[in-house]
């Protein structure tokens, strides 16, 4: 079932289909803000937060634009607001390596993926947040755009800046 047909129906009264919505959405949305807060729990709670500050405003969700969109708009302006008011964002291993791969190799690929998702952490937030989109959530550029309202140029130089930092971050190191 489309989004705009969910949000039709929950909007008329039927409140319980937004669950569909949340179903849809809570993996994407959890990973999406995993990446920038490297906790899960947190990352969970601020999902939750998204999700509840959406409903609320659902009646000003404007159809003519990607619901996806303006949920992550929400999840990012409550994440960052969320991380303000912790501790500095410490990003550390993302995932485990297969157990088949020898030894020396996996401890190899761990300290250059340590590297890389340090140095991504050190870039500013609006970098930070558009090199996440790109690479880690598969987001195009005008995707991005419209998540964070801003013009496409504007992504496609903080992507390049971005890029160009982390090579000086990470260059002779990996």
């Amino acid at each position: 079932m489309d989004d705009h047909i969910i949000i039709s129906e929950v909007l008329a009264g039927d409140k319980e289909k937004y669950r569909l919505i949340m179903e849809r959405y809570q993996t994407r949305l959890v990973n999406f803000i995993f990446a920038m807060t490297s906790d899960e729990d947190e990352a969970n709670d601020i999902a939750q937060i998204a999700f509840i500050k959406a409903y609320k405003s659902l009646k000003n969700y404007n159809s003519k634009y990607k619901f996806s969109t303006w949920l992550y708009q929400i999840a990012i302006n409550t994440a960052k607001t969320q991380l303000k008011k912790k501790r500095p964002i410490s990003l550390d291993e993302v995932g485990e390596l297969s157990t088949n791969e020898n030894i020396s190799l996996t401890l190899a690929k761990k300290d250059e993926h340590k590297l890389i998702v340090q140095a991504v952490n050190n870039l500013d937030d609006n970098y930070r947040l558009v090199v996440n989109m790109y690479y880690w959530q598969d987001l195009n550029y005008q995707q991005i755009a419209d998540i964070m309202k801003v013009p496409l140029g504007t992504i496609k130089t903080w992507i390049a800046r971005a890029k160009q930092k982390l090579k000086e971050q990470l260059d002779g190191q990996i």
